[in-house]
């Protein structure tokens, strides 16, 4: 993940210039994304399966990913705000492999 941030931070300053808008951008995001490693997921597989009825496999472990990608973007800090986003997503009634991915920053 380092290596990929700094390479677009490269892209960017040889085309932008060094300490350009572009690349002080690119810099930044990275600097987000890096402070969002150490992010744990809230909801955890017993938790997701006591609100589901999921048992383990597949789709229990694509839905934890898709939760902690959304706890990220929603800034979720409790289980009851992932309750009110997990009755937010329909995940009962679509295919796995239409749902999310989150890139794993671990």
């Amino acid at each position: 993940l380092r290596f990929q941030l700094c390479l677009q931070a490269s892209l960017a300053c040889a085309e932008h210039g060094w300490l350009s808008k572009e690349h002080l951008q690119v810099e930044e995001i990275g600097e987000q994304i890096m402070s969002m490693r150490d992010v744990e997921p809230l909801a955890d597989g017993e938790w997701i399966m006591q609100m589901t009825g999921l048992d383990k496999g597949m789709r229990l472990g694509r839905l934890k990913e898709w939760l902690w990608k959304l706890q990220i973007e929603n800034s979720a800090t409790t289980l009851e705000e992932m309750e009110e986003i997990l009755g937010g997503i329909d995940w009962q009634n679509s295919e796995v492999e239409t749902w999310p991915r989150f890139l794993q920053l671990k």
